[in-house]
């Protein structure tokens, strides 16, 4: 067995000393440097949020009879800030597409996008028939900014007669608010 000579303990320390300044030099950057765009990008991707509605339970009265169901509701929500990103060309032809399936009128879709936030609600309470021919559409990549939104919706068997003992859930109106 040969013992090291001192050029190769000094080559291997100095090549061991190059790549530990290397990692340090490389660290300083990543954490100094650019170490806001960094957790501002971590921030951003930390969390999402999702508003996940409460399943409500069907009420029955002490003789078994029902009085308040669940039925199926969907809804059709558009991404605004996605939808903006796309050329005005691809806009009209997207926003042509949905008035057409829907059975719109364009400038009024139009006029509720520009108006509206984020996350608009274009259309509620849609028909089976719609929601399949949406969905197939979404999922072909033609209206990726939108999607299809399911809830439940109370259904008071008695109508508004016992909806504020029973717990009426409805949206909030203007004055409301």
């Amino acid at each position: 067995e040969k013992p090291f000579s001192k050029k190769e303990f000094q080559g291997v320390f100095l090549i061991s000393l190059i790549l530990v300044l290397i990692l340090i030099c490389r660290t300083f950057f990543l954490q100094i440097i650019k170490g806001e765009i960094f957790y501002n990008l971590a921030e951003e991707n930390r969390t999402s949020l999702y508003l996940i509605s409460p399943l409500r339970g069907v009420i029955y009265d002490k003789n078994g009879y029902q009085l308040v169901s669940n039925l199926s509701n969907f809804d059709l929500i558009l991404d605004k800030d996605e939808f903006l990103k796309r050329d005005e060309h691809e806009k009209l032809m997207i926003l042509k597409e949905i008035s057409s399936i829907l059975q719109m009128n364009q400038s009024e879709l139009e006029k509720l996008i520009e108006n509206s936030e984020s996350k608009i609600l274009i259309a509620e309470n849609l028909d089976q028939q719609t929601v399949h021919l949406l969905e197939e559409k979404i999922s072909q990549g033609n209206l990726l900014d939108f999607q299809i939104r399911h809830h439940t919706i109370r259904n008071y068997i008695e109508g508004p007669l016992f909806s504020h003992l029973l717990g009426y859930i409805g949206r909030i109106g203007e004055e409301e608010f």
